[in-house]
């Protein structure tokens, strides 16, 4: 019988920082991604989100633009997971980077509205969740 080394064993694979950071930013987004597709289905949340202006249930076009918003987060979510080598990585190339480099501002902009906004839920909410978002996204690009 063979004895086989403790070197023979199958290394275990670990994760890099970067692809721990992307799984983690995408997640947030994905979260708000949900957010916003309950929105859009009527949940009465309107005070969370769209300035606040509509207690309850959101009208008609604030709806539709929550469900435009939704698939959105989806895609932005799914550029990180790109950038971060989680999934599909022959798409990663330096136009992913650039795409990731727009999304993290494009997310401190969001920062910046929802910090501005008139109700005070939201920014309770969405300040601290669009702030990590954006944090994340930031260095994931400059990872990546």
């Amino acid at each position: 019988m063979q004895r086989r080394s403790f070197h023979a064993l199958p290394q275990k694979e670990v994760l890099s920082p970067l692809f721990v950071i992307a799984v983690f930013d995408a997640l947030v987004l994905f979260g708000i991604a949900i957010f916003q597709v309950l929105l859009a289905s009527g949940k009465p949340w309107g005070l969370y989100a769209w300035g606040g202006d509509h207690p309850g249930r959101l009208p008609k076009n604030l709806r539709i633009g929550s469900a435009v918003s939704s698939v959105i987060f989806l895609l932005v979510g799914s550029v990180v997971l790109i950038e971060g080598g989680v999934i599909i990585p022959d798409w990663k190339t330096g136009a992913t980077n650039g795409v990731t480099w727009g999304l993290a501002v494009m997310l401190v902009l969001g920062v910046v509205a929802n910090a501005a906004s008139r109700s005070s839920k939201e920014r309770k909410l969405w300040v601290p969740v669009s702030a990590t978002a954006s944090a994340l996204t930031f260095v994931v690009a400059v990872a990546g």
